[in-house]
C-alpha cells in the first residue's frame, strides 16, 4: 500500500506566463525510518508568508517566530 507524504507547505505568490509561482514556507526534514514509517518533522524556511498581513487584518495572530528556521 502506497502512502502519500506532504513534503512542503507553500504559498502561492502569483501566476506568470501560465505558471503558478510558489514560495516554500515549511519543508519536511527527513530523519530516518522506524517500523517502515518515515520519521521527521516540518521546519521553517525563514520566509514569512505574504498573507500574514491579511491574516492579521482578519484578527488571526500568528507569531512570527513560527517562521524562524531551526538549526539542523
Amino acid at each position: 500500500m502506497a502512502r502519500a507524504k506532504v513534503m512542503n507547505i507553500s504559498e502561492v505568490t502569483g501566476f506568470e506566463d501560465g505558471v503558478v509561482k510558489l514560495q516554500d514556507i515549511f519543508y519536511f526534514r527527513h530523519a530516518g525510518m522506524k517500523e517502515s514509517k518515515v520519521q521527521g518533522s516540518f521546519t521553517a524556511t525563514g520566509i514569512i508568508p505574504n498573507s500574514m498581513t491579511q491574516l492579521q487584518e482578519a484578527g488571526i495572530e500568528i507569531p512570527v517566530s513560527l517562521f524562524t528556521p531551526e538549526n539542523p
